[in-house]
């Protein structure tokens, strides 16, 4: 169409006949074996998992003197809002084969060579410009199949052609993160080390996997990154990748991150109460030395140079905690009710081949 306002107005004229299949909305539920199969070449919907195994996880749990708590966590999906949605313009030059593409996104090389690969032209002959990206956090680091179609109906029509999508359209078409479900627990001693650590992490990406970065990622640095401040000795993780009639789910913003800083510091704050700990003394007793780099987490990532105990130090006395604290129990006794929360974290800053 000529303007936006014509696509609408033709599109109230086509008709659809829709013959409904059975839905799969929830995750646990698309892995029965009984489940509708979303792709029926497959034998499941399980899209991919992968297991990280250290130590030796059930002696731990079942040695004496050590208390067990158990959690269920449940992250909703969400996805990124952009100052300026997504927008495609692509020139096609037919006497010479090629492609000129603007687009708002984070990856032009990326594009570059998915373009040429895809519609069959020379990766030289294909010029990406991104130019002014308008707010992406992730949401426009993929490559849409709107975004592919603006460029093949370009090269059809052997003309301009451009997409912008609107809100709508970004809410129901760009990327979803954080939909996950972790059902995890955590073995403490009585002078508050961790002895184990243990969780199962399913999460629905929708029904494939984005392209060419994958919707397994982000279950991966869950598996990668949870505990990761922290001295562990027996970890055991398991994740599902699971697919589902839901809008794709991929990387975005932290990947991975708030899950499985939540998990583990989220056990870690149960087992302050349980032991009758303080949560700030609980981290301390288990956070790397600072002095003991470089290492490996439980998971296997490699470290080098952080600083937990530094860092802890100087944020209680900013915070001025024992104040705080002392401010809270008196406000409780008031009925009014405060929570002081920690998280330590370890952002990946080099993915390496581990992820």
């Amino acid at each position: 169409a000529a303007s936006r306002a014509a696509a609408e107005d033709a599109l109230e004229k086509i008709v659809v006949d829709y013959e409904e299949l059975p839905a799969l909305t929830d995750p646990q539920a698309a892995l029965a074996p009984d489940a509708p199969r979303l792709h029926a070449e497959f034998d499941s919907n399980l899209a991919w998992e992968r297991t990280v195994d250290v130590g030796d996880v059930d002696a731990a749990f079942a040695q004496s003197g050590v208390v067990t708590l158990e959690r269920e966590f449940r992250f909703g999906r969400h996805t990124g809002v952009t100052l300026e949605p997504r927008a495609a313009l692509a020139e096609y030059e037919p006497s010479d084969g090629r492609l000129i593409f603007h687009y708002s996104g984070q990856a032009p090389h990326m594009m570059q060579f998915i373009l040429a690969k895809h519609l069959g032209l020379r990766e030289e002959n294909v010029r990406v410009a991104a130019e002014d990206v308008g707010g992406s956090f992730g949401i426009k680091i993929h490559t849409y199949g709107d975004e592919i179609a603006t460029a093949a109906a370009a090269m059809i029509l052997k003309r301009p052609v451009k997409f912008v999508a609107d809100r709508h359209e970004s809410f129901v078409s760009d990327i979803h993160a954080r939909d996950h479900i972790v059902q995890a627990r955590m073995a403490v001693t009585g002078e508050g080390k961790i002895a184990a650590l243990e969780f199962e992490d399913i999460t629905g990406i929708g029904p494939y996997s984005m392209y060419p970065r994958t919707s397994a990622i982000e279950a991966n640095q869950v598996l990668n990154l949870t505990g990761a401040p922290y001295e562990i000795e027996n970890y055991r993780a398991h994740a599902r990748v699971v697919f589902q009639n839901k809008n794709m789910m991929c990387q975005y913003r932290a990947v991975g991150h708030p899950i499985a800083m939540a998990v583990c510091d989220g056990l870690l704050e149960d087992a302050a109460a349980a032991i009758g700990m303080d949560p700030v003394e609980i981290r301390k007793r288990n956070l790397m030395s600072d002095d003991g780099y470089p290492r490996s987490s439980a998971s296997g990532m490699k470290l080098d140079d952080l600083s937990h105990h530094k860092a802890i130090a100087k944020l209680t006395e900013l915070m001025d905690y024992d104040a705080l604290r002392a401010d809270q129990a008196k406000l409780r006794g008031e009925g009014v009710y405060r929570g002081l929360g920690f998280c330590s974290m370890v952002e990946v800053t080099n993915p390496s081949p581990m992820f």
